[in-house]
This record gives C-alpha cells, structure tokens and sequence, in this order.
C-alpha cells in the first residue's frame, strides 16, 4: 500500500497486486536521472493497483500514518473540525454507498484511462472514522499501541494526550513549549515523550506524571534555522534534526538510583569538611544536624543533632589537632565541640547583637591561636583560643557594605 496526502485534504490510498510483475513494468518507464519515474496518475491507472481516494479534511493533510496495529490511517490537518482523524482504508460499513461508488467508476472508467485523471474522492461512513476537534488543528501525532496513546501537537503549542477511541476530550495536556510543535514522538521503550518545536527547543516528558522531565534551547542544542524534518530512532536513541543542515542528539539517560544508597541528611547539607587526622567526613545540615562519616568505607558512625537549637548550621571547622569541632550557625553563636561524642565544650558569641554567621576559620599567630568569622555583621570577628579562656577580641576593624560570606586565610 502506498498512501499520500494532499493539499484538498484527501486521502489517497493505492492497493497493490502483484507487486513483482507491477515493479518490473514500472522499470521499464522512461527514466529520469537514471532512475525510473512514474506519476502517480500513471501508477493510479496501472491494472494491478486500486485507487482509494477518500475527502478527509478541510484543509491540506499535513501528515499521514497507517499503522498496522489498528488496520487504520490517521491524518491530521489545520482544520479544527477534522483535525485529527482514524479511518479504514478500504471502508467497510456503508455497503449502500459502496456499490454506488463501484458503479459510479464502472460508468466513468473509459474517460479516466483516456484523460489519465483521478476520480472525485468520496467520503468514508461515519462508522468508518474517528474524528478529533483540536483548537487551531494538528501539526503532528504519534501513536503508541503499547500505551493506547495517541499524542497531538500543533499552532497552540500544546501537546494533547488522547484515548484512540475517545475524541471527546484528551486525558492529558502537556503545557511549556513556547512555539508551534514541530515534531512529537512516543518512545515505548522508555515510556517518554519527545517534543521539538518551531524554535528548535527539544524536550522529554514522562508519559505516567505527564510532566516535562527535559529541555534543550536552541543555544543549548546547536540547532539553527528553520526546520524541516525530524525523526527519532530508537535503536541507537537518537533525536536526527534538518535544519540548514544535519544534527543528530544522543539522548543519555541517567542510571536508576542506587536502592542502597545511604541519604546523609533529611535537610538540605549547607557545609561539610574533611578531617584529615581521622579521616573522617563531617557533614552539617539546615536542620543543625551534625554528622560524621568514614572518608574510606562511606559508613555513617555517628551524630549529634540540636546544635544550634534550631537554627542551621552554616559553616564549620577544625583546630589544628584535628580533634575539636567548631560550627557556626544562623543563631550568632560559633560553639567548640569534641565531635567524637557531641559534647559542646565552648559557645562562642558577641555580647551585643548576635548576627548569622557565613564562615569561620582556625588559625595561629606567633603561637596564638584564633577562631575567625564573618556574616551578617559585616565585620572579621576574632576569637582568642585558650584553654583557660576565650573572650572575643573588639580591635579597630573595617566595616563593610554588604555582607561577608566567605573567609580564607593564607
């Protein structure tokens, strides 16, 4: 079977019967470009064919699939009243209106042969069609048996999700492209859509969320100018594009998540840092969570939580033994723990407003040692370290504009 449509919004269906023997008179027709040429006027007038030309659309057919599956042909057009249509191929209800039309061919067959034109095209019975009103038409579809799914896109830049025997309503509108659809795809394999639209932004959705998992700009993808053909292979998962010239996207899907991945935090981490004496990794969570875990192995060992009250923890450090803590958070306060078993040893704060803390850092001068922060104050706070005592030291300081976020000594 060999189906096209046309710009009178028809149909045209040629049935072939002893297909060798038909070939082999084809190849004999004068060539063109060495290649043998037959119009499809010629090719509807052969004997061995049967032509099928049935009125379909308001408007020209802007494309054409028959599909196996469903022993049918969709088509779509511009024209909202006949949109998206699935018809039969040969008709097989209206008995009355096909015995008219054989008869109606029987009388005309001798001029058609002499003037070598196609008859007037008919139109199916209303049994013979599903027919789906789109706003502003279709531009394209695609079909997935597997989902019972067929998918429209068009001028109002929506994809629709239909059931193939209900054109009532669609079950599903996919809304974010910002041009016409071009070009839409159904992968069953990995149960996703594939979009591209007139200004060459490509997109994945998730068939089951109905919710759009992707998408690639034109800067993004590389593709310029206008479009003219696209098609994906699932073979080798790949998006081919026809612009001025030829671009092909490799799609690369991410692997599934590890069932036995341990998830550090419940919060989201604002800080971690690695304790090169232990070997340990400490991590520190929005919810003023702290945590410790074995740089080698990845094995969680312990942890402590409220240590902020419940403010987050937003930076922290070690002293140079490696063995205490210090946090900063958004309470003001910077506070001295062993982490090895979450006792708070020091809470270190200023005794006026107590603003949130960015970053802190732990260093020694000439046998001194220091804890240093900066944040919302906009002043380098310093903390004299002792064992006998800490008191925070208020020296002449710059004061800055905005807020001091991050800190770094040499």
């Amino acid at each position: 079977m060999i189906f096209y449509g046309d710009d009178q919004g028809c149909v045209n269906i040629l049935l072939l019967q002893s297909v060798g023997e038909l070939l082999r008179t084809w190849n004999k027709l004068p060539k063109m470009e060495h290649l043998p040429n037959v119009s499809l006027e010629r090719a509807a007038l052969s004997p061995n064919v049967t032509y099928i030309r049935w009125k379909v659309h308001g408007d020209w057919v802007a494309q054409l699939n028959y599909y196996d599956s469903m022993k049918a042909v969709i088509s779509a057009s511009s024209h909202e009243s006949t949109a998206l249509v699935i018809g039969c191929v040969v008709g097989a209800t209206n008995i009355e209106q096909q015995m008219k039309e054989i008869k109606e061919r029987r009388n005309d067959s001798k001029a058609r042969k002499g003037q070598a034109t196609l008859g007037a095209p008919s139109s199916r019975a209303e049994g013979d069609q599903i027919v789906f009103r789109v706003h502003k038409g279709v531009k394209t579809f695609a079909l997935s048996k597997k989902n019972n799914l067929i998918i429209t896109g068009g001028m109002d830049r929506i994809i629709r999700m239909w059931n193939p025997y209900m054109p009532g309503r669609p079950t599903g509108m996919l809304r974010s492209h910002m041009a016409p659809i071009f070009y839409v795809y159904i992968s069953d394999e990995d149960n996703k859509i594939f979009s591209m639209s007139t200004d060459n932004t490509v997109k994945i959705w998730d068939i089951e969320n109905q919710s759009c998992l992707f998408t690639a700009y034109s800067k993004n993808n590389g593709i310029k100018g206008d479009l003219s053909a696209c098609h994906y292979i699932s073979s080798i998962r790949s998006l081919c594009v026809a612009t001025d010239a030829l671009a092909v996207l490799h799609l690369r899907l991410s692997s599934p998540p590890d069932p036995n991945l341990v998830i550090s935090h419940k919060e989201p981490v604002l800080c971690c840092k690695y304790n090169k004496v232990f070997r340990h990794v400490v991590s520190c969570s929005e919810g003023s969570v702290v945590k410790v875990w074995d740089f080698e192995s990845g094995k969680h060992l312990f942890e402590f939580g409220n240590a902020h009250g419940g403010s987050a923890i937003t930076c922290l450090t070690f002293d140079h033994s490696g063995r205490r803590l210090i946090t900063g958070g958004r309470d003001g306060c910077l506070k001295i723990w062993n982490y090895n078993n979450g006792h708070c040893l020091h809470t270190l704060k200023r005794e006026d407003k107590c603003e949130e803390i960015c970053d802190c850092t732990y260093v020694e001068v000439n046998r001194n040692k220091y804890i240093i922060s900066v944040g919302w104050d906009r002043k380098i706070n310093m903390f004299y370290d002792s064992t006998d005592n800490f008191y925070h030291l208020q020296k002449p300081q710059a004061h800055w504009q905005d807020d001091l976020v991050r800190l770094h000594v040499h």
